[in-house]
């Protein structure tokens, strides 16, 4: 399949309410994804489409992606679902969840030799949102694994959100209000982060 025709590279956002910007059935939830927003106005030369799901997991994101990414033909992806698979309520299990990860890297490259491929590890979340998620961390070296043999470009957005506020705690009701979406307040540093990584992915 051919990659989509246009003036600017297309590039597929897909993962849970990290990443949404809005939930069009609920839209008082929260969602996370101000960042998204922010990443089109650093990147106009990109067309960022998001696909992410409010309350997904990446059982839910193998299932749906052939029609809300594969269909799209983008020239790139940006993945994010440790957040919600790790969550001890949800019942995905880490090599599940590795494997579903495999699965959409997989069916991106047979689909689009040539595009390019990221994934977005989230910081660590707060409170009530952190005892549901004991084992994140672990979640995030099975998918450090299984990105490395696909090729694809990690987001540690873990370590670089603990580089830059680790030594402000106090500022994490304004950065994370719920302890686990992003507010509008960190979105230009996390889009800052994450185009970084989108030019390098460019040129290798």
């Amino acid at each position: 399949m051919d990659l989509a025709v246009s003036a600017r590279p297309r590039w597929v956002v897909y993962g849970s309410s990290l990443s949404a910007e809005r939930v069009r059935w609920a839209p008082w939830r929260a969602c996370g994804g101000s960042w998204v927003a922010a990443l089109r106005g650093a990147r106009p030369d990109l067309e960022i489409v998001n696909r992410s799901g409010w309350g997904w997991t990446s059982r839910d994101a193998v299932r749906a992606f052939g029609p809300r990414v594969l269909a799209l033909r983008p020239a790139g992806v940006i993945l994010e679902f440790t957040i919600n698979d790790a969550d001890d309520r949800r019942h995905c299990s880490v090599e599940d969840s590795a494997a579903n990860l495999e699965t959409m890297l997989r069916a991106y490259a047979a689909a689009y030799p040539a595009g390019r491929a990221v994934v977005l590890l989230p910081p660590a979340p707060l409170g009530r949102h952190a005892l549901a998620r004991p084992r994140l961390e672990t979640y995030a070296d099975a998918w450090r694994r299984a990105l490395a043999a696909h090729h694809a470009v990690v987001v540690d957005l873990d370590a670089a959100w603990t580089a830059q506020f680790g030594a402000d705690p106090a500022g994490e009701s304004v950065r994370r209000p719920d302890g686990l979406h992003f507010s509008r307040a960190v979105a230009d540093w996390i889009a800052a982060v994450v185009g970084a990584v989108l030019r390098s992915a460019n040129r290798s």
